[in-house]
């Protein structure tokens, strides 16, 4: 790449002069160090046209034995391409970098290529422009004002895409290799903004969206992530990649994060990637509460028999900690969902896999709802010197109890003889039952002989 110079002095018979190396970005502000400074490069003025104190000009360096620099191959034409032009604004990417000015709107359209001539006098800069045909300018100077656009387009994209059809899509292939290999040299978070804006203002299959797919966008991680995120590219490789590391995922913002595995919800792997990014997770980190949510919102679409299966599977691998809160998160619609598995069919499933504290949790909370489900009545008597003083039970969540021999046999004890007579297959559970509370009952009820019942002191002898 070519320096840039001011010319400082040339000599009244135009033998030699003397260049001060400079910035492109001193152009832009020209500080009292520029303007007072001396050439420090020598060089021979061109015949093919004048230059002048104050104008500007590229060049190559070459050092002398003595260890003098002097340039060579000098030029005073910098190309540019007007990127925009309305409201009387012009804004150029020029090879010295973009231009922003409201003095030279009047003929310069949008889309055009322009030779530019810069002049650095007492009051700034002075810009003299012309409008070139195609083939009027360098090939390596349509590269470089390619590579522009292309590093513009985050802001620009529409003037991206008049250059891409312009002056880069009919270019031999030549061109586009060497094109491509300047653009895979901008900074990946910079090269991804002006891929995904010029991918959301292109019509799906014009050529600057085929090229960039085919040519540009690396098929890696850092690469594909944020452009499916943004739903602008498919990728088939996607999957694999957090499937074998779920990690490549994490180093992205949240937004990108989300979206990605938003876009993941219908795959047949989507819990195995959600499971796999849990194992590797903080518990303190919020991007779990996320994954857990989004996994329970997937299960809600399940049968019973899928969810035993999936939070099953998720038990094999999920931390403790996980899986505490994924349940917790689940628990209403997950009772609901055991209790309409037949106890066989829980059974196949639960035996199918080796015996966890997930599944043990799970049989405990089976049969609480089987049991819960069942017509138990749990009954208490409370007896004191041969007179009953409490008469208490509790059927399907109601509760009834009684204090005074008045309340006791006028109302609880008629009430507790209706109960065993509406429900022909009631339970009849409690302590001792058997032998102490039902001898008692039937001194003052008629109690049938075939009364199931289910006597707590039997089972703990057991």
């Amino acid at each position: 790449m070519q320096s840039l110079g001011l010319v400082k002095y040339i000599a009244p018979d135009k033998s030699h002069g003397f260049l001060l190396e400079i910035h492109p970005e001193d152009l832009s502000n020209p500080s009292r160090v520029i303007r007072n400074s001396k050439g420090n490069i020598k060089f021979s003025p061109s015949r093919s046209h004048e230059s002048t104190v104050g104008d500007i000009l590229r060049f190559d360096i070459v050092s002398g034995e003595s260890g003098n620099r002097r340039a060579k191959k000098l030029t005073n034409n910098f190309y540019g391409f007007v990127a925009e032009s309305a409201s009387g604004l012009v804004i150029i990417f020029s090879e010295i970098g973009n231009i922003e000015d409201d003095r030279r709107g009047e003929g310069l359209s949008g889309g055009s290529l322009v030779e530019l001539k810069f002049h650095l006098s007492s009051t700034g800069l002075n810009i003299k422009t012309r409008i070139l045909r195609n083939e009027d300018i360098p090939l390596d100077s349509l590269l470089s004002l390619a590579l522009l656009s292309f590093q513009n387009a985050a802001s620009l994209p529409n003037a991206f895409l008049t250059f891409f059809d312009q002056f880069i899509q009919f270019r031999d292939e030549n061109f586009h290799e060497k094109l491509i290999r300047e653009w895979l040299g901008v900074p990946v978070s910079e090269r991804i903004s002006s891929i995904s804006a010029i991918l959301k203002n292109c019509q799906r299959e014009s050529p600057a969206e085929i090229f960039l797919k085919k040519q540009v966008i690396q098929h890696v991680p850092e690469e594909i992530i944020p452009l499916y995120a943004e739903c602008q590219i498919e990728s088939d490789e996607l999957e694999t990649w957090l499937l074998e590391k779920p990690e490549c995922l994490l180093d992205y913002p949240r937004h990108i994060f989300e979206k990605v595995l938003n876009r993941l919800y219908s795959s047949e792997h989507f819990e195995k990637i959600i499971v796999g990014i849990l194992r590797i997770l903080s518990e303190e980190d919020d991007r779990a509460q996320f994954l857990l949510k989004l996994l329970s919102k997937k299960w809600l679409d399940f049968s019973p028999e899928q969810w035993l299966k999936a939070f099953l599977d998720a038990g094999k691998s999920l931390p403790p900690n996980f899986l505490e809160k994924l349940w917790k998160q689940n628990e209403p619609t997950a009772e609901q969902l055991i209790a309409g598995i037949p106890t066989k069919v829980f059974a196949l499933i639960t035996d199918s896999i080796p015996e966890t504290k997930v599944s043990r949790m799970l049989w405990d909370k089976k049969w609480q709802i089987d049991f819960e489900r069942q017509p138990v009545c749990i009954f208490d008597l409370e007896v004191r010197r041969g007179k009953i003083e409490e008469l208490a039970w509790r059927f399907q969540c109601e509760e009834e109890d009684f204090h005074g021999a008045d309340n006791i046999f006028k109302k609880g004890l008629p009430r507790l003889l209706q109960l065993l007579h509406d429900q022909p297959s009631i339970i009849f559970a409690g302590h001792n039952i058997r032998e102490f509370d039902l001898p008692i009952l039937r001194q003052h009820i008629d109690i049938r002989e075939n009364l199931v019942l289910l006597d707590t002191l039997e089972i703990a002898a057991v």
